[in-house]
């Protein structure tokens, strides 16, 4: 790792955890609005009836009480996983920062209430064929074309937010042989700090 990459560190051994906390959640929240920052897409792993499930999930928006917010078609497999086991975790990676955030916690699932009305007004023209299609995802289908079939009037019947609340964050910032790694873990209302051996 050169100088310049040295500089662009995230997280260091003087780093203040306030300071690292309030920059971490900036960088999310440039990510709801930046489609090019690494942690728009995160990785989301969730119990399966067999083993682990992992697939990308696009972040789109931090709420005021620290939860993150994705969307989803309701009738994925992915929604039946977490809505029997709502413990799942997440991963995101900045390239360019060398730096990974594991964050776990729990997944409520939204769907035909309030908070999927407000953010189904945000999503316009095809970009709701997403959440839309006529065949449900997982669907075993005899060509690729099968899938691709909306109805006219694409409603919110199977648009779901999945709304996952953190229960901890541990960051690790690559570092060749000088790896750092910080965790914070909730406390009831307060968040524990802790380093932690890379």
């Amino acid at each position: 790792m050169n100088s310049t990459q040295k500089n662009s560190l995230f997280l260091k051994s003087d780093s203040k955890s306030d300071e690292l906390w309030q920059n971490m959640q900036q960088e999310l929240a440039r990510a709801v609005h930046d489609k090019k920052h690494p942690f728009r897409l995160a990785v989301l792993g969730s119990q399966k009836q067999e083993g682990i499930g992992l697939r990308y999930i696009v972040l789109r928006e931090l709420s005021k009480a620290g939860s993150m917010l994705f969307y989803t078609d309701a009738r994925s497999p992915k929604v039946a996983e977490l809505q029997q086991k709502p413990a799942s975790s997440l991963l995101f990676y900045h390239p360019q920062k060398a730096l990974q955030i594991r964050v776990t916690g729990k997944m409520l699932i939204h769907q035909k209430d309030s908070l999927c009305k407000e953010h189904w007004k945000r999503i316009q023209g095809i970009v709701r064929r997403a959440y839309t299609p006529h065949i449900q995802p997982g669907t075993v289908i005899e060509n690729p074309e099968a899938a691709h079939v909306w109805p006219e009037d694409m409603t919110d019947e199977y648009f779901a937010i999945l709304e996952f609340i953190p229960d901890s964050f541990d960051l690790l910032q690559l570092n060749r042989l000088e790896h750092l790694r910080l965790e914070f873990r909730k406390k009831k209302e307060d968040w524990e700090v802790n380093w932690l051996a890379p």
